[in-house]
């Protein structure tokens, strides 16, 4: 069968990587993408690492399109342009700002009169208004503006970049596809179309939403800790005998089994180390305590004991280059997570796309193409489609009444941690009416640090816009009541181990079978089958495996993780993709279906621009390659603070630039020709750090961007930047009010809409806070609850 989106036809304006990849991943869905690009082609056509001359961030970015060269400053062209406009359901750019579009004459409003079923996504880099409109953004000023460096990097260092690989990128396209999914889907209700505006900026702080949860809690701002995380003790990397391993004590079902695995009763029975909060507090004891343990034997042998004895467990690979060792690893080849593909420059490695549907698969089906490759194919079928339909397509647009997105969506949220809570929040922030089954002593994030008045920040960030009931689903009247509330549901979301919910009685199959337009979203760490489909997964064990720590740090040193947990947010917007491409595709055929997603299959998508790059490559060259042997990267340092900046393919500003800095040698330096300064030049950094140490922040900021017309970022640390003047003028922070917590910040939902799709409507619930008022809701009467309750069935 084909993807859920067969039929929708999208047009690519984007450049480099957020437009595109969330374009490519429509195209992997099923729709018919075709990318324009003006005659000199996408800029990364031409940028390091190259296969047979072409960019490798092209051929990984572009894949399940079809291309056309138009020069939109030619009057034929844009001519065509404005028909394929009339023709598309979906046109996406992510120019700086949308006043590029607006310029060509091809914004929302132009648009919108063509073809007013026309979604349109604008992903600028850091929005529509600030001081930083209209500046330019790429991966690293992701990292930098929105404080994830100063979160990585070794204990006690300076904040640090993440090199060779690009996750800001792929996390704005990933809430890119998101906002696209939602339009389509509110489009089958009302008819007409949708403006949608993101930013990188914006979406990088989403990215970091446990780590502001923790900040907003505290105000302590926090710093890098190597790879440890700040409120779970034990999760790091320990030396062995011969390397590193890293291990998770997520929750305290976790800590006997730790003990009993490395053979330290003792330990258990401290009492400094009784609880996750005591171990937070006695922390460099304990790892003083575990480091000449570890250190006793191989790292062959503790992932043999940890995984007998159930513990999360990760390893550090560095015998190969990542694709290799993915490729060759017998949990990525059960899940079929990547593939080698044919392309005409050559053969390249390439995630597979990240969801698994039980009925309308997703499939990669066609290679990158050469510029204008299919022309007059799209010439030729555009004009043979708009003739049939009279030049449009039939608008039958009804009121909106302003309805929320997912109004009328019921969700039922029967996950624990982070990655499935937040999938089911931003349901909730879309508009859906989402319930959360929690066990009777609750989801263990709910004894994650830091508190708020006795409620775990974690929590309160990762559940607001849900209800909760407390239910015991191994009892038969848990079950029984569970099976009521699946008959009025419309989705699942759960995030057990492969086999759990099949135990419990509540597999796909037993859901299906009672309401055949469910949506069932399951979230693993490491896909459903395979040798790992059933051990226990972690933040730091997944970013291990996809060789994240490849690309910090120092190559032999300790590992070092990257501060934001990417792993878990990438796969909530992984399972928020699934479920409204699935509720796209029951819209028009009435029937539900299964999608899986899993940790280490997102990640291993997200890695794909290092991937891409990886097979006989014509010289070893570009970030992608360098990143595994750079030293740690933590920006231009001027006198009182770090900074990232750039001057675009300015030839003239760069000249004036170095003439600045007093460094006119450089300009006829070949290292530093404006073709080589498009990404992050680690040798220019090397050339100037002695001329930049005279520079203050300031006086730097205003060289760049007041004279040169630049855009330059500090290294934001999360207080800054949530004090910053861009996070206040786009509103990326909201206040919402809690019963116990007062009035707390949060960060906004990531996409802005032209008509009101998203609200805060309610804070994070108290354990089992609504159980009664939703059992009342579906049939029970208070005796009937009061009942449960003395059963222990309900809390």
């Amino acid at each position: 069968m084909a993807g859920p989106l067969v039929g929708i036809r999208v047009l690519d304006f984007g450049r480099a990587a957020v437009g595109p990849v969330s374009a490519q991943y429509l195209g992997f869905l099923g729709a018919d993408v075709i990318k324009i690009e003006p005659p000199e082609g996408d800029p990364v056509r031409n940028v390091a690492t190259f296969k047979h001359g072409m960019g490798t961030t092209f051929l990984g970015n572009n894949l399940n399109k079809r291309g056309i060269m138009l020069d939109l400053k030619k009057p034929e062209d844009k001519a065509f342009a404005l028909r394929l406009i009339q023709w598309a359901d979906i046109v996406l750019e992510n120019f700086r700002s949308s006043e590029v579009m607006e310029r060509l004459g091809l914004g929302y409003a132009a648009l919108r009169a063509l073809n007013p079923r026309v979604i349109y996504l604008s992903s600028g880099a850091y929005g529509n208004a600030g001081p930083m409109q209209g500046m330019t953004s790429n991966e690293w000023y992701g990292q930098a503006s929105s404080g994830a460096t100063s979160v990585t990097g070794v204990e006690g260092g300076p904040f640090e970049f993440a090199r060779g690989i690009a996750q800001f990128d792929w996390n704005g396209a990933m809430l890119n596809l998101i906002a696209m999914l939602t339009a389509l889907y509110v489009r089958e209700r009302t008819g007409h179309g949708l403006k949608i505006e993101t930013s990188q900026f914006q979406s990088s702080l989403v990215a970091g939403t446990t780590r502001f949860a923790e900040y907003f809690a505290t105000g302590q701002t926090p710093r890098p800790m190597g790879s440890a995380r700040p409120n779970v003790v034990p999760e790091q990397a320990f030396a062995t005998a011969d390397g590193y391993i890293n291990v998770s004590v997520p929750h305290e079902e976790f800590w006997g089994k730790f003990c009993e695995a490395i053979e330290r009763p003792a330990i258990q029975e401290d009492p400094r180390f009784a609880t996750n909060a005591e171990r937070i507090i006695h922390r460099q004891v304990l790892i003083e305590e575990l480091t000449p343990t570890f250190q006793r034997r191989p790292t062959g042998y503790w992932l043999w004991q940890l995984r007998k004895h159930d513990v999360p467990c990760g390893q550090y690979f560095s015998d190969d280059l990542v694709s290799a060792i993915l490729q060759q690893h017998p949990q990525v080849q059960a899940n079929a997570m990547m593939t080698l593909l044919e392309t005409r420059w050559g053969a390249m490695h390439s995630a597979t796309p990240h969801w698994r549907f039980s009925k309308t698969p997703a499939a990669i089906t066609r290679p990158a193409p050469a510029l204008d490759e299919h022309h007059a194919e799209i010439v030729a079928q555009v004009t043979r489609e708009l003739s049939t339909t009279n030049g449009g397509k039939a608008t039958p647009a009804v009121a909106t009444n302003g309805e929320l997105a997912l109004a009328g969506v019921t969700v039922l949220d029967v996950s624990q941690g982070a990655a499935g809570a937040m999938c089911a929040m931003q349901l909730g922030d879309l508009g859906a009416e989402v319930i959360k089954i929690e066990p009777l002593d609750g989801d263990w994030v709910r004894k994650i640090g830091p508190f708020v008045k006795s409620e775990s920040a974690v929590f309160l960030h990762l559940n607001r816009n849900k209800r909760s009931v407390a239910l015991d689903l191994k009892t038969p009247t848990g079950k029984e009541v569970f099976r009521r509330l699946l008959a009025n549901a419309d989705i699942v979301v759960e995030g057990y181990r492969p086999g759990v919910m099949e135990k419990l009685g509540f597999g796909y199959d037993a859901v299906a079978a009672l309401n055949p337009r469910v949506v069932y979203c399951s979230i693993s760490a490491f896909g459903r089958e395979g040798p790992f489909a059933n051990q226990p997964g972690s933040e730091l064990g997944v970013q291990s495996f996809v060789g994240i720590n490849r690309n910090l740090g120092k190559a032999g040193d300790p590992p070092v993780r990257t501060g934001f947990d990417l792993a878990a947010t990438e796969t909530a917007f992984a399972a928020v993709q699934g479920i409204l491409a699935a509720l796209f595709w029951r819209s028009r055929h009435g029937e539900g279906q299964q999608v899986d997603v899993s940790l280490l299959g997102t990640m291993i998508a997200v890695s794909q621009w290092q991937l891409a790059a990886e097979h006989e490559p014509d010289q070893w060259a570009g970030r992608q390659l360098l990143g595994y042997t750079e030293p740690p990267d933590s920006g231009f340092q001027l006198r009182d603070g770090a900074v990232l900046f750039s001057l675009r393919g300015d030839g003239e500003a760069w000249d004036k630039f170095f003439i600045a800095l007093n460094r006119m040698d450089l300009t006829a330096d070949p290292r530093f020709a404006v073709s080589n300064l498009l990404v992050i030049n680690r040798d220019l950094e090397e050339a100037i750090r002695d001329d930049l140490k005279q520079w203050s922040v300031e006086e730097f900021r205003h060289l760049v961007q007041d004279e040169l017309g630049g855009t330059i970022t500090v290294l934001q640390t999360l207080h800054s930047v949530m004090q910053d003047e861009q996070t206040v003028a786009i509103g990326a922070v909201q206040t919402i009010d809690h019963p116990l917590c007062g009035r707390m910040p949060t960060l906004s939902p990531p996409w802005k809409f032209s008509e009101p799709l998203t609200a805060l409507r309610r804070p994070a619930p108290l354990h089992g806070q609504h159980t009664d008022e939703i059992l009342r809701e579906h049939g029970y009467t208070q005796d009937e609850i009061a009942v449960f309750r003395a059963q222990g069935t309900v809390g």
